[in-house]
């Protein structure tokens, strides 16, 4: 379509279908031509695209802007609800938590551990281990480490957590349980059961006489606590 032909449908629209709704126009009415080709493209089953910005009026446009800050207003407001009631569920169940946990008795409530130094040892085996005793050397070590720590703790200023009428009353220690920090045990245990499930009772007698050697035997492993 030649330039004027463009220009003249341009004004054509604008001057029936500017500031309406809607708008009904004929190309006859428009482009009047003696060319076939022409009136074949604008007949009555062809089609015009039309483009035209969408222009909102000012007193529209500040009610759409109002309505939209309301929305986000209304969405930050939520999001912010939501947050701050989760956190304060979470903050109710933790304190419930500790709650609970005050008010009930564990093992764990009444657990100590820590590590026993070679020096310390050394100093049970000076001081206190006795050869002819029936216990054996770690069932030894065991009643000193509990006689030690119920003498120093019954030594330390009561709190008063079991009421005034435990005031004076000693502490006492209910299990002691060693652990070796020995991998070299552990793998010949391992060893051990594989043999037995496979019947080599040769190679498990070895293995045997191997750790009770070691375990008798070897200072290495002795000082491993």
């Amino acid at each position: 379509m030649s330039v004027s032909g463009r220009q003249t449908i341009e004004k054509e629209v604008t001057r029936r279908c500017k500031k309406q709704n809607k708008c009904i126009f004929s190309f006859s009415d428009i482009m009047v031509t003696d060319r076939p080709t022409v009136r074949k493209a604008c007949d009555g089953e062809s089609y015009l695209y039309v483009q035209a910005p969408c222009i909102i009026p000012k007193d529209k446009l500040l009610y759409r802007k109002i309505f939209g800050l309301a929305i986000s207003a209304a969405a930050v407001w939520i999001y912010l609800f939501v947050h701050v009631t989760v956190e304060y569920v979470k903050g109710v169940q933790t304190n419930m938590f500790i709650d609970w946990d005050v008010k009930t008795i564990s093992a764990a409530d009444y657990t100590v551990e820590f590590r026993v130094k070679p020096e310390m040892y050394e100093h049970f085996q000076e001081k206190y281990l006795c050869e002819t005793n029936p216990l054996s050397e770690i069932g030894q070590f065991r009643t000193y480490v509990k006689h030690e720590m119920e003498h120093r703790l019954t030594d330390f200023p009561n709190l008063g957590i079991d009421g005034p009428e435990h005031a004076d009353d000693p502490v006492k220690i209910a299990v002691i349980t060693f652990a070796f920090n020995n991998s070299e045990i552990i793998e010949n245990l391992k060893l051990r059961g594989n043999l037995i499930k496979f019947e080599k009772w040769r190679k498990l007698e070895k293995l045997n006489a191997k750790m009770t050697n070691r375990l008798h035997n070897s200072q290495e492993l002795l000082d491993k606590m």
